[in-house]
């Protein structure tokens, strides 16, 4: 994944005047491997404090398939199995709903 990075530097005061520096880095991460992902997905899920029966056995499988190693994208794509589950308490989310929801935000 690529994406800028604005990094604000302060430092003592000289002569009355701040000492300050900005940089804008351009910043390329790796995608994560698969196991790396699957690991990821469930500390998050287990972090938003999505309950496991909140979900089926396929559903991290499918966040990882989709997002295909993106931080961003795993993290959005366990965020919706979140605000799912806190739109209606008894929802289940499984692998196809899990599609559905994100269809028009990250698997095109």
């Amino acid at each position: 994944a690529e994406g800028w990075l604005s990094v604000v530097g302060a430092g003592c005061e000289m002569d009355d005047s701040p000492l300050a520096k900005r940089s804008v880095l351009r910043v390329t991460l790796s995608s994560l491997e698969t196991p790396e992902a699957r690991r990821f997905v469930a500390r998050y899920l287990k972090s938003l404090y999505v309950p496991r029966t909140a979900f089926t056995d396929d559903t991290p499988d499918r966040i990882v398939k989709c997002a295909q190693g993106n931080m961003a994208a795993l993290t959005r794509l366990c965020e919706l199995v979140d605000v799912a589950r806190q739109a209606e308490s008894d929802v289940v989310v499984d692998g196809d709903s899990l599609d559905r929801l994100s269809a028009e935000i990250l698997c095109r």
